[in-house]
């Protein structure tokens, strides 16, 4: 079964490299592609605002947004490879590509000298394993896919917010250290620039938002279940706190608790809820390095540590990093909340080494990166 499995990879990548030997032969382009497979027809945010810097600079530079998820039906994945083939044009007659997740034909092509590959990764940063650190496990791929489709190669640069944070993905995309670039996301830019700005959604979402506290919890996803989260929502006192609950859209979360809200970011953006509030939970999700970057008390829920820990892997470990925020249990979480003595010191250690971007810099470093070559 394994050898089919390569021989149908192989073949993958000799049928992509013969079509695109050709579309290569086409000029480059004034262009900047920018490329995902965790979205469907939306805008990273982090593209987003790359792209505007590089209007700014360069009016004359076109830029094309190809964001699509890979379909799960055997007709979707069809259907599928005429997308691949539109985004291996704009790759062979793009100047730069900028990638948020590993796409296919950036890793197993051997593209133009002078193309130039920026990888932002999607999260903040990889607490949870990722790539190369999770193969053959559950949540990871397989050594055979990772080894004849080229996970994660031909990158020129990898973005990353702080020091340690960069060694994630040398590690999990076994990539020369020289590739990671300290320019950090440009989302650091958004949410400093942004943070006293409040969506008026969510007011809207929120009528309460100005006469109580209020705690947002964002979990990680979570493939193959659902996130527990009744025993929190029955833990908090909702005559004092508002909470809200924002979800990854492939882990739907449903209450019969009136009190509580649940968003996604069809709703609201998450970061938006990250911006107002007054306490903020979460587990594995790299989201915490937002809040901790607007100096939000920060939480963490993680009732299925152990269970998590062994299934996926973690690069960070919270009961070494801020065991007295840590805890399986909810109700000792909301008590940290009530007791309302959190020391914001106690994260400076966090931010020195996953969060050294400098102020505002974060966009113009990543254009620079490609306007430099």
């Amino acid at each position: 079964m394994e050898f089919i499995k390569k021989v149908w990879y192989k073949f993958v990548v000799f049928s992509m490299s013969l079509v695109y030997f050709f579309m290569k032969l086409l000029p480059t382009q004034n262009k900047v592609s920018f490329h995902s497979r965790l979205v469907e027809n939306e805008e990273p945010l982090d593209f987003r605002l790359v792209r505007e810097e590089i209007e700014r600079r360069d009016p004359n530079c076109k830029t094309v947004l190809l964001a699509k998820r890979i379909p799960k039906s055997l007709i979707g994945k069809i259907g599928y490879v005429f997308y691949l083939l539109k985004r291996m044009y704009h790759i062979a007659t793009s100047r730069a590509c900028v990638i948020d997740s590993y796409i296919i034909p950036i890793s197993i092509l051997n593209h133009k000298k002078d193309l130039i590959v920026i990888q932002i990764p999607h999260g903040m940063g990889a607490i949870k394993k990722v790539g190369y650190q999770v193969l053959d496990k559950e949540e990871g791929s397989s050594e055979v896919v990772a080894e004849e489709m080229k996970m994660h190669r031909n990158y020129d640069y990898v973005i990353a917010n702080g020091p340690e944070a960069g060694q994630w993905y040398v590690e999990g995309y076994r990539i020369d250290p020289k590739t990671i670039n300290l320019a950090g996301m440009p989302r650091i830019d958004y949410l400093r620039d942004s943070k006293d700005k409040i969506d008026p959604k969510v007011k809207e979402m929120c009528p309460t938002l100005d006469s109580k506290k209020t705690i947002v919890y964002i979990p990680t996803f979570r493939i193959g279940k659902g996130v527990e989260t009744e025993d929190l929502i029955n833990a908090v006192d909702y005559d004092k706190y508002n909470l809200i609950i924002t979800c990854h859209p492939n882990n739907r979360i449903v209450s019969d608790n009136p009190n509580v809200i649940i968003s996604t970011d069809e709703d609201v953006l998450y970061h938006e809820w990250i911006k107002v509030c007054d306490y903020f939970i979460t587990d594995y999700s790299s989201v915490v390095f937002e809040a901790i970057l607007l100096d939000k008390p920060v939480f963490l829920y993680v009732y299925d540590f152990d269970e998590y820990k062994e299934k996926r892997g973690l690069n960070l470990d919270w009961f070494k990093e801020i065991p007295q925020y840590t805890s399986r249990d909810p109700k000792e979480i909301i008590k940290m909340i009530e007791k309302d003595k959190y020391n914001l010191s106690d994260l400076d250690s966090i931010k020195d080494r996953y969060l050294s971007a400098r102020d505002n810099q974060c966009t113009k470093e990543i254009v620079d990166l490609i306007y430099k070559n």
